[in-house]
């Protein structure tokens, strides 16, 4: 973790805790997130506006995934639910949902930007 900047750390506590305290994992995963988030979130609105539901659920999965290292509360239950709703075709859920996930997703890439810089 870049010492510089050691506030950066508030938002990843508990990240850092299931890390075993590693500061050096933690960026690194951050990194990860950084470069495979962008991706996903936007394979998965792009899967969502094509209605191609069950490869959605599988991209929202793979994007749960990566968030709950970090959020297993808010961002990972909201996660979930997209994926449940997009197993289901449940579109004005999924509709709701999206926007949502979005925001979670670009929030957490901005936390981890400031941590890896």
């Amino acid at each position: 973790m870049n010492d510089a900047h050691p506030s950066s750390a508030a938002p990843f506590r508990e990240a850092l805790q299931r890390l075993g305290g590693d500061r050096e994992l933690l960026q690194t995963m951050a990194a990860i997130f950084v470069d495979d988030a962008p991706e996903l979130l936007k394979k998965l609105q792009g899967e969502i506006e094509a209605e191609s539901f069950a490869a959605a659920a599988q991209t929202a999965h793979g994007l749960k995934g990566l968030i709950v290292t970090y959020d297993t509360d808010y961002a990972g239950v909201i996660l979930q639910e997209l994926v449940t709703a997009l197993r289901t075709a449940d579109r004005p859920r999924i509709a709701h949902l999206l926007p949502r996930t979005t925001q979670v997703t670009e929030s957490l890439l901005a936390d981890c930007r400031r941590l890896v810089d």
